[in-house]
């Protein structure tokens, strides 16, 4: 066990590799979980940092993570269960061409209520300063209540705030984001921020308080973004489906956007609806730019249905009819829950 500490429970770093972190509690520490640190020549890689404990973190500094890999390749980050952080529950770092995260496994993980003390991120966070494709893998993991917390001018606290499910910021490039359940987010489940050749498949997305899905370009760099085969629920009639910014949004910022499904439970017809709740205006408008064209807006075909109270949904409810037409139809497989 690692409780109460000053710093990280463990600190990796100078070429550490094939080095297994698994099944301890990391709670009450002043900073985060596990770090791993150094530059292209001492990043530490090959290691197993798996079925931790890792909770209520940040005890003296905010800016931390269950694990934090600020420079790292080849990781696997599997079945840790993070929860009760002030900021990220995981995050991967490229600083630049001499210290950079690529070629990390970062599966099956439980986030649950992260953000609670920062803002403008995700509970899973990736940054991309290199602009190289990363060969990042994020799949099968289950992201909940990022809740995110900041101040008004007059000091005053505002939550939740400004906060993303799985976030690719700045440059973050070819990056698979795959079969995760995010729930319960402020600006959307996914934003991917001026990267290209990044690609968001198979996941479930559910109740964005403000917005869905959100893209951030920057310059003529991002492009090539591929959004396919996703689930997208969502309840607050005046919350976005897709945002975009007005004066850099182009249609080539995704190559692919096809074969998901939207559905709105609080009143919302999302193919009806003359509201802007795409970059390109209403849905129509969407599809008529070459966007969602085999998409379907329709109830997906949970067993279980979907609970209204984002606190009460477990991994379970998303089981799957798997003799539903519609998954046939759009090729959605199983998350193997």
């Amino acid at each position: 066990n690692f409780i109460r500490l000053g710093g990280y429970g463990v600190r990796i770093e100078q070429n550490s590799q094939e080095n297994r972190i698994i099944q301890n509690t990391m709670a009450q520490l002043g900073q985060g979980g596990v770090v791993l640190l150094g530059d292209k020549a001492t990043q530490p890689f090959n290691n197993l940092i798996a079925a931790n404990n890792i909770h209520d973190c940040g005890q003296v500094y905010k800016h931390v993570a269950g694990v934090y890999v600020t420079s790292g390749s080849d990781n696997r980050i599997s079945h840790n269960r993070i929860y009760s952080m002030p900021r990220y529950g995981i995050s991967l770092k490229s600083m630049g061409s001499n210290q950079y995260s690529h070629n990390n496994l970062v599966e099956f993980n439980e986030i649950v209520d992260t953000k609670l003390e920062t803002n403008d991120t995700g509970a899973l966070e990736t940054l991309g300063w290199n602009r190289q494709a990363s060969g990042n893998i994020i799949r099968f993991n289950f992201i909940r209540n990022v809740v995110g917390m900041g101040t008004t001018a007059e000091g005053e606290i505002v939550s939740p705030h400004y906060t993303w499910g799985i976030y690719l910021d700045d440059y973050s490039s070819g990056t698979t984001i795959y079969g995760n359940i995010v729930i319960g987010t402020v600006l959307g489940a996914v934003c991917i921020h001026a990267g290209k050749d990044n690609s968001v498949e198979n996941n479930i997305f559910i109740d964005g308080s403000q917005m869905q899905i959100r893209l951030q370009p920057r310059d003529d760099f991002m492009a090539g973004n591929i959004f396919s085969r996703n689930i997208v629920v969502y309840k607050n009639p005046e919350a976005l489906l897709w945002y975009s910014y007005k004066d850099s949004w182009k249609r080539d910022r995704l190559s692919q956007c096809d074969r998901n499904i939207y559905w709105h439970t609080g009143g919302l017809d999302l193919e009806k609806t003359k509201r802007a709740i795409t970059p390109e205006g209403n849905f129509n408008q969407w599809q008529a730019a070459g966007f969602d064209l085999h998409s379907l807006i329709t109830e997906p075909p949970f067993l279980t249905p979907i609970k209204q109270d984002i606190d009460q949904i477990t991994q379970e409810d998303f089981k799957l009819d798997q003799d539903s037409d519609v998954i046939k139809q759009l090729g959605f497989k199983q998350l193997p829950i």
